[in-house]
């Protein structure tokens, strides 16, 4: 049976807020939760009230908790007692009246402790001796007859009065109060009463208007807290659509995923599989005995099959690339002498720059020797070559100078074409770029490049000079003497 209401404990947890006392404090070693004991329609056993007090003696001095219970006058059931009591009883009627009148049984304190019995005896005029006692079988609690002590002396203050004096005494089961009354508390004359009556309703009206307008200020809130939650509903049902939306999308870009995975093995079909049959057919053109003895058809056929599994390469790297696998990239760095690939690859551009009506000068005369893939570097410099030719008009000049500075060599290709607009400028090396709706190609050889450039530990930047046109600049770290006369000795 729980014989304890938790609204006792209201005054508790109020006077630790007012000291900065974690509430938790009160509740140590209690069976229920805080959430509980501060809900004033809850009520808890009185073994579990006496560890509650136990925890508010270590907080507080006996006199403290002895005007902690005269503050429970103060308390909001008691606060709109007071307007009738006051016009109505004196401090020995109200005390009558509540531990043997009527109001007994109904009375707040008889509802918050039904464990409590008490007995209530006149001694005079301004003397009441009053007991309060407990059922059998249950523990006496001295804190609890502190706070007794403090509401007995200040009920006189609920009819006007000041505060009356308290002897206390524990017995058995319990304590004794002699309550000594204020002055004059036998008795209230006529002027008092008729003054009484009259303030007393305009008091009860101006309690009912404060009490109206906090409920006016509480309706406020309430209506407050109703619409942001309807703003909260509304946004949940902006997310909820955007997730749907979301969800969708996902949706379309696995199947535009799917879609284009499937191109891409179509494509890497039809392109590898005719480049596969040219090489087949220049191994068997290789081996037939009216070729072996002409020189110029072996060197043709080694360009055809140089070409064609260079193209390999560049099918294989370009499909790597429109799939977003660029780091798969594969280099296979050796000391080599830049110089002489360069050279290589000039010869191999000198009838396509004359055949476009192009001047194409190279200034290699320097020896720079790299750790790189001879074959990446190739294509770097075929590609921007490429560019080159196909950007610069009739008439126009393609420049290829290899130099060395300090620990770097530095190759720069530079054309006299139309240049390259500078809003392109900084995406120029990304995927599927291109120099404007007019030009040609898949936009993605320049982002084959910079791959490639720094998977050799290089770096690539463009600019476009005063007069016109665009320079492309690559530099890479230059091996030391040793390594540099290591690659001279691989050839």
């Amino acid at each position: 049976m729980r014989e304890v209401s938790c609204r006792i404990l209201e005054m508790f947890f109020r006077e630790a807020d007012r000291r900065g006392l974690a509430r938790a404090a009160l509740t140590q070693g209690m069976a229920y939760g805080l959430a509980h004991l501060e809900d004033p329609h809850e009520r808890i056993e009185w073994s579990a009230f006496l560890v509650f007090m136990e925890n508010a003696q270590r907080l507080w001095t006996a006199a403290e908790l002895e005007r902690m219970g005269g503050a429970w006058i103060d308390s909001p059931p008691f606060r709109h007692a007071r307007l009738v009591t006051g016009a109505l009883l004196t401090p020995r009627q109200l005390y009558r009246w509540i531990f043997a009148g009527p109001a007994r049984v109904a009375s707040v304190a008889f509802q918050t402790f039904t464990c409590v019995r008490s007995s209530h005896r006149e001694v005079d005029a301004r003397h009441v001796e009053l007991e309060v006692t407990l059922d059998e079988g249950y523990p006496p609690c001295p804190a609890f007859f502190l706070l007794t002590k403090g509401g007995l002396a200040d009920l006189p203050r609920m009819v006007g009065r000041g505060p009356a004096t308290v002897e206390m005494s524990l017995t058995e089961r319990g304590a004794r109060y002699v309550v000594t009354l204020p002055p004059g508390s036998d008795r209230r004359g006529f002027l008092g009463r008729a003054v009484a009556w009259i303030t007393s309703p305009v008091a009860v009206a101006r309690e009912l208007s404060e009490a109206h307008a906090k409920l006016l200020v509480r309706y406020d809130e309430l209506d407050s807290a109703r619409s942001a939650l309807a703003v909260e509903a509304a946004r949940l049902e902006e997310l909820r659509r955007a997730r749907d939306v979301l969800a969708a999308t996902v949706t379309d870009l696995q199947e535009v995923r799917a879609v284009r995975e499937r191109i891409f093995a179509n494509v890497n079909h039809d392109l590898r599989t005719p480049l596969s049959n040219i090489m087949l057919a220049v191994s068997i053109i290789r081996s037939a005995k009216e070729t072996s003895g002409n020189p110029a058809v072996g060197r043709a056929l080694e360009t055809i099959e140089r070409s064609a599994a260079r193209q390999l390469r560049l099918v294989d790297d370009m499909l790597l690339l429109a799939e977003s696998r660029e780091q798969e990239l594969h280099v296979r760095p050796r000391p080599c002498d830049l110089r002489h690939l360069v050279d290589d690859v000039l010869r191999g551009w000198a009838p396509i720059a004359q055949a476009r009506g192009l001047e194409l000068r190279a200034e290699t005369a320097t020896p720079c020797h790299v750790n790189g893939d001879p074959d990446a570097m190739e294509r770097i410099l075929a590609n921007l070559l490429s560019n080159a030719v196909k950007f610069t008009p009739r008439g126009g000049r393609v420049e290829v100078r290899l130099t060395s500075q300090h620990d770097r060599a530095m190759l720069e290709v530079r054309d006299t074409g139309r240049g390259i607009d500078k809003e392109l400028l900084p995406r120029l090396f990304g995927r599927f770029e291109r120099g404007g709706a007019a030009a040609s190609g898949s936009g993605i050889g320049l982002s084959i490049v910079k791959e490639l450039v720094l998977a050799q530990r290089g770096t690539i930047d463009v600019v476009t000079p005063e007069g016109g046109g665009a320079a492309f600049r690559i530099s890479w770290p230059l091996l030391d003497r040793a390594e540099a006369r290591q690659a001279d000795a691989l050839g």
